[in-house]
């Protein structure tokens, strides 16, 4: 009997029909010679340090640091009823080896061997190894299944990332928030702190940029060209130039025309499908993740946890196929142009060399789960789609122009293009106007044919514009600024760069805005007030992006069998070492809010301040600051708390529907008891108002 262990039910489930093991048992699926089950993520993890000695409940700084000699592992609370299902698999004695079918690729290691490793199981191990979820792609993998020891690296590697994020966080958390919280915890993680003090630096520079004025003329003529003058700082001599230019001629002093080529992207690997997704559609990293899974596992599209952009030479055919498969389909015709398709272009998409794990995300041949999916979910597909028509279609073609002319003596000049051949952009600008998608910033200035010689009359206007502070990050930009972060300070022959994997950025993202270090505001990614004072008493080498990439460089040595598990493991631990035994001396530098006070509580006489979901009592009182359920802003509880004066509140709406204006005062406040979500009995206060309308107060509807 073969024991086949999936990541996920689902996938177990497809595994199991393909294979033939068609009765449902309780935790797994039997038949033809198959046992199929499945773990639900990490069945097992590392323990917490209380697990090796009950003295580390408690955060002292004299206890640490905290590096076990023998690794302990725990069982998830909520998943412990499938290991045990598992484990009774596992050493039964009619099994005769388990194949490891978790996902192809480090983490997907880890969470079989710990599984593995936890129930003491012995058996030999086979590896499933595949990058689609096709019952073809399945079949064939489970003919040319691999021997588990080719893996062994691999599951080193994913045992030292788990491993040294264990001794990073455990231990630099519990050091920064003894040394700096004053009481208020301080998350520490391997990746999240740098990719957090990206954020910072970002915002500071936003912050710290002084704008400043500037003016320009604009002359303007029937052919629609806009040509522009320099910058002026003066608004007079601005304003001169605009008067000499009222009643004038525009004459082309020169035209500088480049015939320019624009290749077409190539294919998507995960972070690239992020950014596209979040610039087009607003979808945050982890929400296109998630509906990348998905669309993995109803067979529709390849892998999609890649850092890859190309397939491999065995590939081409398959790739040939879907494309007509993606060419023929009704929903497509309207940007898959036939006309731009170049079989011979096939070519630039396939490199073994740089195709590691995993090739580029494509569809599949199977598309009998295509009807059943949400809208967000086609929205993807749909742009994996347009991606492998667009790498394999023709270039854009054009010519830059850049002019310059003369208006009464004053320079003026203009850039623009003149399209050629639009060739792939043709498909991705039919795609944006079907899908609907954010239009393209900063698109190009399509212009007229103008000549050396030409004389425009021309309409001139005076511009009054601000210089811009460089942009917050947004999820696309930062995912971008994670994968190219410190490639400059690699090596060429290092394969995988920047700040975490493809399949971890997503999760970092959600991580610190989770622990409250970044907010989403809109599309854009800002570092709160706690983020921005973690990164400002953490050392620099804490939240080094150069230190992490390194990390995650040698991680990759240590799969491909160039590095030794344990030189990685002494290095880090030194690392903990040395940092614990700096910062344990020195003096603790509690956190204090920089919020700006509004008033006393008066309930508690602790400070009132303005958080993100509104007005709070610092002293967790329970004072809740509305006139029934409308939330007062700041302003109205000064007015009403401070100056001890009447705030008007506009547009309310009586029991009947009717709406109406009144005033409020504050008169003190009263008790009340409410029950939480969890069942809890909870103690609050509400505040009492004198109310009195206004004079001629007309109800209104």
């Amino acid at each position: 009997m073969q024991i086949v262990v999936a990541e996920k039910p689902s996938v177990a489930k497809s595994i199991a029909k393909v294979l033939g093991a068609r009765t449902c048992k309780e935790g797994y699926m039997e038949g033809n010679g198959y046992k199929v089950t499945w773990c639900v993520g990490h069945l097992v993890e590392l323990a917490y340090p209380a697990a090796y000695d009950e003295r580390y409940k408690k955060w002292q700084l004299d206890l640490l640091p905290i590096i076990p000699e023998k690794w302990k592992y725990g069982i998830k609370g909520d998943t412990k009823s499938q290991y045990d299902v598992v484990k009774s698999l596992f050493l039964d004695t009619d099994t005769e080896s388990v194949v490891c079918a978790t996902d192809a690729g480090r983490e997907g290691e880890l969470i079989f061997r710990n599984v593995y490793m936890k129930t003491g199981c012995k058996k030999p191990i086979k590896r499933l190894w595949i990058s689609s979820m096709e019952n073809s792609a399945i079949r064939q993998g489970f003919e040319a299944l691999k021997d588990g020891t080719q893996y062994e690296n691999l599951y080193s590697a994913a045992q030292a990332r788990e491993r040294a994020d264990w001794l990073t966080g455990m231990n630099l958390s519990r050091l920064f928030t003894l040394v700096y919280g004053g009481g208020k915890k301080i998350t520490i993680g391997r990746v999240m702190t740098p990719t957090l003090a990206m954020i910072c630096e970002r915002d500071a520079q936003v912050d710290g940029f002084t704008k400043k004025k500037f003016y320009q003329i604009h002359l303007k003529n029937q052919k629609g060209i806009d040509f522009v003058s320099e910058k002026f700082e003066n608004q007079e001599e601005a304003a001169k130039v605009f008067a000499e230019c009222t009643t004038g001629t525009l004459c082309i002093s020169s035209v500088k025309k480049e015939r320019k080529k624009q290749q077409p992207p190539l294919l998507y690997d995960l972070t690239t499908l992020q950014q596209e997704c979040n610039k087009m559609f607003g979808y945050s990293a982890n929400k296109t993740l998630e509906i990348a899974q998905e669309l993995y596992e109803k067979k529709l599209t390849t892998y999609p946890r890649t850092d890859a952009k190309y397939i491999t030479e065995d590939m081409m055919d398959t790739f040939l196929d879907v494309l007509d498969l993606a060419q023929d389909h009704a929903d497509y015709a309207d940007y898959a142009d036939t006309r731009c398709i170049d079989r011979k272009l096939v070519k630039r998409v396939i490199d073994n060399s740089k195709v590691t794990d995993h090739h580029a995300i494509i569809i599949t041949k199977d598309q009998t789960n295509l009807k059943d999916l949400s809208q967000d979910s086609r929205m993807v597909y749909d742009l994996i789609v347009l991606r492998m028509l667009s790498a394999v279609s023709m270039p854009y073609e054009y010519y830059s122009i850049s002019a310059d002319g003369i208006c009464n003596r004053h320079e003026f000049s203009m850039n623009g293009v003149t399209v050629i051949d639009y060739g792939f952009k043709a498909n991705e600008m039919k795609f944006r106007n079907r899908s609907k998608a954010d239009k393209e910033e900063n698109a190009e200035k399509i212009m007229p044919d103008i000549s050396e010689g030409d004389v425009l009359q021309v309409t001139p206007e005076l511009s009054e514009q601000w210089t811009k502070p460089p942009a917050h990050y947004t999820e696309a930009s930062l995912l971008g600024a994670m994968d190219k972060a410190g490639n400059k300070e690699m090596s060429d022959e290092v394969e995988r760069k920047g700040l975490g994997t493809s399949a971890t950025r997503a999760a970092i993202i959600e991580k610190l805005i989770t622990n409250g270090y970044v907010e989403r505001v809109k599309k854009k990614i800002v570092a709160t007030e706690a983020g921005k004072y973690l990164i400002s008493v953490v050392p620099d080498r804490v939240k080094s992006v150069s230190m992490t990439c390194d990390w995650e460089n040698e991680l990759v040595e240590v799969a491909a069998g160039t590095k030794d598990y344990a030189a990685f493991m002494n290095e880090t631990e030194d690392y903990i070492k040395s940092l614990v035994d700096e910062y344990s001396k020195v003096e603790p530098k509690p956190w204090q809010s920089q919020r700006e006070e509004i008033c006393k509580c008066p309930v508690c006489g602790n400070s009132v301040q303005e958080g993100k979901f509104g007005i709070f009592c610092a002293g967790k009182c329970g004072l809740i600051f509305s006139f029934y359920k409308e939330k007062l802003s700041a302003k109205q509880i000064k007015t009403l708390l401070v100056d001890n004066k009447e705030v008007l509140m506009k547009d309310q709406t009586s029991s009947k529907g009717t709406k109406y204006d009144i005033y409020i005062k504050y008169h003190g406040y009263e008790p009340f008891t409410y029950t939480d979500k969890d069942g809890h009995e909870r103690n609050a206060y509400t505040m009492k108002f004198d109310t009195r309308f206004p004079k001629n107060n007309k109800k209104k509807g």
